[in-house]
C-alpha cells in the first residue's frame, strides 16, 4: 500500500502533462518508497555536488526477516516492520530520508554526514535494534554503509550499489553487524572518510 504523487513534465508544444504518478510512501511502515527516495536523492546529489559536501547512503536489512515471517506470520512481521521504521525515525535527523526497499530491507541517504560519522550511527541503530524486541521478537539487522562528497561524488544509484555490497558482506558474515562499503568509490570517498 502506497500514497501517490503525480508530478507534472514538459511535453513538447502542448505544455504539461502528467506522467506516470510517483509512489512517495509505503503506507505500513510511512517510509518512502524507493521510487521517491530516487527521485529527491538526485536534487541532493546534485547540491551536494555543488556546494562539495558529503552524503552517505546506509542499507540496512532486517537479519532472517523470512525466517520470522514463517514462525510468527505475517501480522506480527508487519509489527516488527512498523516498530523498527518508527524507531529508525525517531533516531535520524529530520533531513535524513528513510525508504523501504524491499521487504525487510531499508535505506536511508545521510546528507552532510561523513563516512566515520555514518558508521557510528549505524552501528548504534544496529545496537539499539538488538535491545528492542518489536512485537515481542528478538531482532537483529545488518547493514552497508557507503559514504562519498566533493566534486566526485558519483550518482545516488551507485552509491546504494556500493552500500548494498557492503551488506551482503555483512549477511554473509553471518549477520548483526554493520560493514562499510565504497572501496569502488575510493577517489571520492576520500573527500568524506
Amino acid at each position: 500500500m502506497s500514497a501517490t504523487v503525480s508530478r507534472p513534465e514538459a511535453s513538447a508544444g502542448t505544455g504539461a502533462r502528467f506522467a506516470q504518478p510517483i509512489v512517495s510512501i509505503d503506507l505500513l511502515t510511512g517510509a518512502f518508497s524507493p521510487q521517491f527516495m530516487q527521485e529527491m536523492a538526485a536534487a541532493r546529489f546534485s547540491e551536494a555536488r555543488r556546494h562539495r559536501y558529503c552524503a552517505s547512503v546506509v542499507c540496512l536489512e532486517l537479519d532472517d526477516f523470512s525466517r520470522l515471517e514463517t514462525i510468527q506470520g505475517m501480522v506480527v512481521a508487519e509489527e516488527v516492520l512498523v516498530s523498527t521504521v518508527e524507531f529508525l525515525r525517531g533516531c535520524l535527523r529530520r533531513e535524513d530520508m528513510l525508504a523501504r526497499f524491499d521487504q525487510a530491507r531499508f535505506v536511508i541517504l545521510m546528507m552532510h554526514c561523513d563516512g566515520d560519522h555514518a558508521m557510528s550511527k549505524t552501528e548504534a541503530l544496529r545496537q539499539a535494534i538488538a535491545t528492542l524486541e518489536p512485537a515481542g521478537c528478538a531482532v537483529t539487522v545488518s547493514a552497508g554503509v557507503t559514504s562519498a562528497g566533493g566534486d566526485n561524488l558519483p550518482d545516488f544509484d551507485r552509491m546504494l550499489a556500493s552500500a548494498e555490497q557492503a551488506l551482503a558482506e555483512a549477511l554473509v558474515a553471518r549477520g548483526n553487524q554493520v560493514r562499510r562499503g565504497g572501496r569502488d568509490l575510493a577517489s571520492s570517498a576520500n573527500d568524506c572518510a
